[in-house]
């Protein structure tokens, strides 16, 4: 940064030269299938993966927060497959296909400041820096739970964060 090079010799030491360098990421969110853990409804015995069914015209958009993420109303159980009163192609499988939810994005910035002050020596100087992650420390969600059954309390809700700001301070000898 440009400020104080015409300051007297303690300023430009002090205030003048600093750098500033940052990185920034920004995610739309991964698509993530919503799972079955219920009791088998294949018939096979258990030990199977299968997704939930969604429900007809129901909308899996949510309030987005760490205890609904998505529209878990919008899911129930699938069709056992020796139900004779509802037959068909998919009974026993979940209907939800596959990526029905888009798991939470990622907008995270990360920025250093640091100067190099000269020493003695030619050609031999001192960085001091100050890094800085998750600089404007927004909650970022991580993970969901999306597995699916009728006694899953925390289905739907956010099982993990990205962490929370932290500060580094170091210096490095540079010759």
């Amino acid at each position: 940064m440009p400020f104080f090079k015409n300051g007297n010799f303690l300023e430009r030491q002090a205030l003048s030269g600093w750098q500033i360098s940052g990185i920034t990421i920004a995610n739309s969110g991964t698509p993530v299938t919503i799972g079955y853990g219920g009791p088998d409804t294949l018939g096979l015995g258990g030990g199977t993966s299968n997704r939930a069914s969604i429900l007809p015209g129901v909308s899996t958009k949510g309030p987005k927060t760490q205890k609904e993420y998505f529209n878990v109303k919008a899911f129930t159980d699938p069709i056992n497959a020796w139900d004779v009163a509802s037959p068909g192609p998919n009974a026993g499988f979940g209907n939800s296909g596959k990526d029905k939810v888009v798991g939470p994005g990622r907008f995270n910035t990360n920025l250093s400041i640091f100067k190099s002050f000269p020493i003695l020596k030619e050609g031999l100087r001192l960085q001091i820096r100050v890094e800085s992650y998750n600089t404007f420390n927004h909650t970022q969600f991580q993970n969901l739970n999306t597995s699916y059954s009728t006694t899953n309390d925390s289905f739907g809700q956010v099982t993990s964060a990205w962490d929370a700001r932290s500060f580094q301070f170091g210096g490095k000898l540079l010759f």
